[in-house]
């Protein structure tokens, strides 16, 4: 779909787009809660870090640390996934008061959709965000995973 297509759309449908800030208040808020809960569930391995910290052991707070990135990113990433499958807006989001929606419905993304976005922004968590420096520079903000699964991020109607 072109941006005069999508412009058409918004227009009609009297539609704002999500300001960056909101979105990156939203994107702190979501890691906090997705770090909280791998904190939890790692509780006995954080206390073996800080062991391994007093005694400067750099190898054991490697390979402690080492499944507790992989369960962050598969965690935040079932998040993601069935939030916005589900809600259309993570927790973050519900609290910033914005929704991702599929530009073709104005509703939220399918599931498979939502899955695609969740795993294409857990990817670019991983290549330094990069990815998400597309939202500066498109005109309807969009990162380059909201390019990717057709969706946009908008303010939700009151």
């Amino acid at each position: 779909m072109s941006d005069e297509q999508i412009q058409e759309i918004l227009d009609r449908e009297d539609i704002q787009l999500a300001d960056i800030d909101k979105r990156f208040i939203a994107f702190v808020l979501d890691s906090l809660i997705v770090s909280v809960v791998v904190c939890l569930l790692n509780f006995g391995a954080l206390e073996s870090i800080n062991k391994s910290l007093q005694e400067s052991n750099a190898e054991q707070i490697i390979n402690a640390m080492n499944p507790m990135l992989l369960q962050m990113f598969v965690i935040d990433m079932i998040y993601q996934w069935i939030f916005v499958a589900w809600y259309g807006a993570s927790v973050g989001k519900i609290v910033c008061k914005i929704e991702v929606v599929s530009i073709d419905l104005l509703d939220s993304p399918s599931v498979p959709k939502s899955l695609l976005r969740a795993f294409l922004r857990e990817v670019s968590q991983i290549v330094y965000y990069i990815p998400f420096m597309f939202a500066l520079s498109d005109s309807f903000r969009r990162t380059l995973y909201d390019r990717l699964c057709q969706s946009i991020v908008i303010q939700k109607k009151q």
